[in-house]
């Protein structure tokens, strides 16, 4: 697994991995839906707040639905939120699987209290108790995970 020296090594490698390991993802199919959706990662930011400490991330991906096979056009969804404020660990309780039948699995950001995430699902704004990221790939799932519990700090 990757170790980081600092959380810019951390941020550098979320920055540029994040959306190769995203791109790389299967269809995702929920439970009782004609829809799959495939969620790729375009873009992380992140902002250090004053003083040092958990900087904010800044996602943005775009959402890709296909009906029976045919992709629609694309949507989009943005999510805000400190890394202070969030306990971040593996998903593997998703009841989505992929195109293969596999269940999905991925990354959680659980707000330690409260609804912290600010979130923008295709128009829809809200603030939102967690968000997460699916991303198949074991090895680049755990270097992901462990960029991101750097950031959260001990």
């Amino acid at each position: 697994m990757t170790d980081f020296m600092s959380k810019a090594d951390a941020e550098a490698y979320l920055r540029r991995m994040l959306p190769i390991a995203t791109a790389d993802n299967p269809k995702y199919r929920s439970p009782g839906s004609d829809v799959e959706t495939r969620w790729i990662t375009k873009s992380i930011a992140f902002e250090s707040p004053p003083g040092g400490g958990a900087p904010t991330v800044s996602m943005i991906e775009e959402i890709l639905e296909y009906t029976n096979g045919a992709v629609g056009p694309p949507g989009a969804h943005t999510a805000r939120f400190s890394m202070q404020d969030m306990n971040v660990t593996l998903r593997t309780d998703s009841t989505d699987v992929t195109d293969k039948g596999e269940k999905a699995i991925g990354i959680i950001f659980n707000c330690k209290a409260g609804p912290c995430v600010d979130s923008n699902y295709k128009g829809d704004v809200s603030k939102a108790p967690w968000t997460d990221i699916y991303i198949q790939d074991k090895d680049m799932r755990e270097a992901i995970l462990k960029a991101f519990q750097t950031l959260a700090g001990p």
